[in-house]
C-alpha cells in the first residue's frame, strides 16, 4: 500500500496522506466482494483512534446518515458515487440540500455532523476506501428521514 507516513492530527497531512495511499484495486478484489444490491464493508487497517474501511458497493445505496462523532474521509477506487448532502429540520427530520456525483479517483472529506447518502449509479458497481476518525462504532451513527 505505498510507504508509511507520519500523519500525526494536521488536517492537511492527513489529506495528503489519504490522497498518496496507494492502494491496488485488484488486491482488495481478493479480500472483499459484490452482493448484489448491497455494499460490503472490509476493514483494511485500524488503531484505536481510527479505522481504514475499503467498502464494495453494487447497484445500493446507504440509508442517510451521519457519523456520530467521527471525522470522516473517503475516496473512490473504482466505478462512481452519487453523494446527497442533508440538513436536519427542527422536527428531527432531513431535507436535501445538495447532490453531487464522485468519480473515480474523488477524495472527500465529511464533518462528524454531516448528514449524507452514498449511492452507485443503477446497475452499476464501485469501491471506495473511507477513513473515520475516531474510530467508527456502526451502532451510533445516527439515521435519518426525508421530511414530506
Amino acid at each position: 500500500m505505498g510507504d508509511c507516513i507520519e500523519c500525526g492530527t494536521d488536517p492537511q497531512v492527513v489529506s495528503k496522506a489519504f490522497r498518496e495511499l496507494e492502494i491496488d484495486v485488484s488486491t482488495l478484489l481478493n479480500c472483499g466482494s459484490f452482493d448484489t444490491c448491497a455494499y460490503n464493508r472490509i476493514e483494511i487497517a485500524s488503531s484505536d483512534a481510527w479505522v481504514l474501511l475499503a467498502l464494495f458497493w453494487d447497484d445500493t445505496k446507504t440509508c442517510i446518515h451521519d457519523h456520530d462523532q467521527s471525522e470522516c474521509g473517503f475516496r473512490i477506487l473504482a466505478g462512481e458515487i452519487e453523494e446527497t448532502r442533508y440538513t436536519r429540520l427542527a422536527s428531527g427530520k432531513v431535507r436535501e440540500i445538495a447532490k453531487r456525483r464522485l468519480p473515480r479517483g474523488m477524495q472527500v472529506s465529511s464533518h462528524y455532523d454531516a448528514i449524507h447518502c452514498l449511492a452507485t449509479l443503477p446497475g452499476q458497481q464501485a469501491i471506495s476506501l473511507h477513513a473515520y476518525s475516531p474510530k467508527l462504532d456502526l451502532d451510533e451513527m445516527n439515521v435519518y428521514e426525508v421530511q414530506d
